[in-house]
């Protein structure tokens, strides 16, 4: 666990970067969109906190309430904000 945050690896012997792929998940249901991460730091031991923002940037804007429901269902997304709630 790093500074107090959730663990960023999975459980087991291997200790395996616990990590969601947003931009393949989202393209799986179907989403055309491009992904950012400002800090993309593999050493998950200490930076693994740094990389869990992301900005999505979806092909089409009619897709944007199903890629927000979407990563709102998954267990390792704790927080989705829309442009307009992103821009308060």
């Amino acid at each position: 666990v790093d500074h107090g945050m959730k663990g960023k690896t999975l459980d087991g012997p291997e200790h395996k970067p616990n990590i969601l792929m947003i931009e393949s998940y989202l393209s799986e249901a179907g989403i055309a969109n491009t992904t950012i991460l400002p800090i993309t730091d593999p050493y998950v031991v200490h930076h693994g906190a740094l990389g869990s923002y992301a900005t999505v940037y979806l092909e089409h804007e009619t897709d944007a309430e199903s890629a927000i429901a979407r990563l709102n269902g998954h267990p390792n997304v704790l927080r989705v904000l829309s442009r307009a709630e992103a821009c308060v």
